[in-house]
């Protein structure tokens, strides 16, 4: 009888836990990825296979005089279960920026809560870099005026590196044209 009732205690508990449903990582070894494609059809017969060996009790990383360094950590698949987790859609950077094309300044402002920039770059066409801003600036209560004074004329690009629930980095490029 003691059987029968741990037993059903087993297959009831089973109904309650929910492993790894929103991180599926699991601790190993060695792993990684291995992309097969198809000679024959590329469209069609590309594969993608997720390894690992092993799951160590504790992680430990091992480098040879060969540099080649064996390290036990969390394997994290490439095709995850959960389509939320890699592209959280429902966050909107609500930003505003102008005036564009910029003469002498350009502002940027947000007035969103649950965001933080945490870095502004100016890069020219050539993909030069011509200015960093580092933060973090909350989201809430954004506002910066970027001087365009000693820029040349021509195409730029901001890209805003911004965080979303402190969990979801993500990044937002405007096009700005300086006259």
């Amino acid at each position: 009888m003691l059987k029968i009732y741990f037993l059903s205690c087993l297959l009831i508990l089973c109904f309650f836990i929910q492993a790894q449903i929103l991180d599926p990582s699991i601790i190993n070894s060695a792993g990684g990825k291995i992309n097969i494609t198809s000679r024959l059809n590329q469209a069609n017969n590309n594969w993608m296979l997720d390894w690992s060996l092993c799951e160590p009790f504790a992680i430990q990383t091992w480098c040879s005089k060969n540099k080649i360094i064996f390290s036990t950590g969390f394997l994290q698949p490439a095709l995850m279960l959960n389509p939320n987790i890699i592209k959280p859609g429902v966050f909107e950077f609500k930003l505003k920026w102008g005036p564009n094309p910029v003469s002498n300044y350009l502002l940027l402002s947000c007035k969103q809560a649950g965001i933080d920039i945490i870095a502004i770059n100016i890069v020219d066409s050539d993909g030069n870099k011509i200015e960093t801003i580092v933060g973090p600036y909350s989201g809430l209560d954004f506002s910066k005026i970027i001087s365009f004074d000693s820029i040349n004329t021509g195409i730029y690009f901001i890209s805003i590196h911004y965080k979303v629930a402190n969990k979801f980095t993500q990044v937002k490029i405007l096009k700005i044209i300086k006259l």
